[in-house]
């Protein structure tokens, strides 16, 4: 909003010990858009309920697990084993024959965690069991995941009362930075069932997951450490389990508060008509080899390449238009990607109105992309009147892509490529016309070298 009224923007944000305070300024500076921005890190779901290597796998199963048992049920959450899913390092090899008899005679009709849950009134030992004993005996079964993996260990919870020290819910909460033992990780995990039961019962709606509720969070720690017990991976604490849960970097007062100051800093010299003097600073967690922690720079130019501030306005979609469906155009690629509000797209070839804002073409929303004539090529004239944005979205059809999926680059690969070869091309035939001039150059440098020689002899 500040791009469009033209509009001095100071942004800042910081992340545990490192701050930075940014100055944009339309058309001086490099915009918000100009540097490509981390994407968040997902993870394939075969991975999450078949083959956890890292915590993180626990955690995110241990949140799908709570919103599977109270939380509002997602079946693309589901936190049973996949029978049918590929081994993610080896996604061509087939399940034996064994395995597919078995699927087939003595798989037993699939069930909601929730409804077995229900089933059993919610006793905390029969759900322990379930999730943690016979699921992993069934993904035991799925013999080729573990050729080149260790088992996992199916764990009972009478087992599992056993193995440590046992401490209270209470005490646990005041051990939240050290690890817990199994032990306690099940008596905390009865604890929660027993409590989000009550509190499930009392309320009109499902549960939800909030990383500072108590009895959530303690559930999903508990579940994450025993998970990770189960396939040999390395148990952490609450307070770290929390983080990763939540996405959530601890914040850090000290940091916040230069972080501030630059703000102020920055602010006071737009204030005063000093914007040729605006900075980008930084905090760092350690000195650089100056030895200093708070460092300064000029303002970044604009990326030429920014689909924002830079003249051309070109992105480049990589999708596979017999997939896409206009609705995954508006929705993923205009929506989510690009940040517009209520996008009009026109193509550029036909002139047809392919997305309105005015909700006149959402009878097209259903259809593929090709059912419109877009495909490899083909250029769309994005506008969204809301924010005073205009993009040419530059279509590139592969086939690799699957549904809605995409790629985005701000850059054409296509004539880069063709840039590239271009240049090796001219190289070489540089190289073939400098060869022999060479030749006179050196037939000189030897005759330099005799008559120099020839004066040494006359000295």
């Amino acid at each position: 909003m500040c791009y469009a009224a033209d509009r001095p923007l100071i942004e800042s944000g910081s992340s545990g010990y490192l701050g930075q305070v940014q100055v944009i300024m339309r058309g001086k500076t490099e915009c918000y858009e100009c540097q490509e921005k981390p994407k968040q890190v997902t993870f394939p779901g075969c991975t999450i309920r078949n083959t956890p290597s890292e915590h993180i796998h626990c955690t995110v199963w241990s949140k799908h697990a709570f919103n599977q048992l109270f939380g509002e049920v997602d079946i693309d959450d589901d936190v049973s084993p996949d029978m049918k899913a590929e081994d993610p390092e080896h996604p061509n090899e087939e399940p034996s024959q064994e395995e597919k008899e078995a699927e087939v005679a003595g798989a037993p009709k699939p069930i909601g965690t929730r409804q077995w849950a229900e089933s059993v009134e919610f006793d905390a030992e029969k759900v322990f069991d379930k999730l943690f004993t016979q699921d992993i005996e069934y993904l035991r079964k799925m013999t080729h995941l573990w050729k080149e993996r260790k088992q996992p260990t199916p764990l009972l919870f009478a087992r599992a009362m056993t193995m440590g020290k046992a401490l209270s819910f209470d005490d646990a909460q005041n051990q939240s930075s050290e690890v817990w033992s199994i032990a306690t990780c099940a008596t905390v995990f009865a604890t929660c069932i027993k409590e989000l039961l009550k509190e499930l019962k009392k309320s009109e709606n499902p549960l939800s997951f909030d990383k500072d509720h108590q009895m959530v969070m303690s559930f999903v720690a508990a579940c994450a450490n025993i998970r990770a017990n189960i396939f040999s991976i390395q148990l952490k604490s609450l307070f770290d389990i929390k983080a990763m849960a939540g996405n959530i970097i601890p914040a850090i007062a000290s940091t916040n508060a230069i972080v501030a100051g630059m703000i102020v800093t920055e602010a006071l010299k737009i204030i005063n008509g000093c914007e040729g003097d605006a900075k980008c600073s930084f905090t760092r967690k350690t000195p650089n080899p100056r030895g200093k922690v708070f460092l300064d720079d000029l303002p970044y130019p604009p990326n030429p390449n920014c689909y924002i501030c830079s003249a051309s306005h070109r992105v480049f979609i990589y999708v596979n238009p017999n997939e896409m469906t206009v609705q995954g155009l508006r929705d993923k690629v205009l929506k989510q990607e690009l940040n517009m509000i209520e996008p009009d797209v026109i193509d550029g070839n036909t002139f047809n109105v392919v997305i309105s804002s005015d909700g006149d073409t959402d009878a097209s929303l259903p259809k593929k992309l090709a059912e419109l004539s877009i495909s490899n090529g083909a250029v769309l004239n994005c506008d969204d009147f809301a924010q005073d944005l205009e993009v040419k979205l530059f279509i590139r059809a592969v086939s690799h892509l699957k549904g809605d999926a995409y790629e985005v680059s701000r850059v054409d690969e296509e004539e880069k490529k063709d840039k590239a070869e271009k240049e090796e091309a001219r190289k070489r035939k540089v190289g073939d016309e400098v060869e022999p001039s060479e030749e006179p150059d050196a037939k000189r440098a030897k005759e330099n070298q005799k008559e120099a020689a020839a004066a040494m002899e006359i000295m």
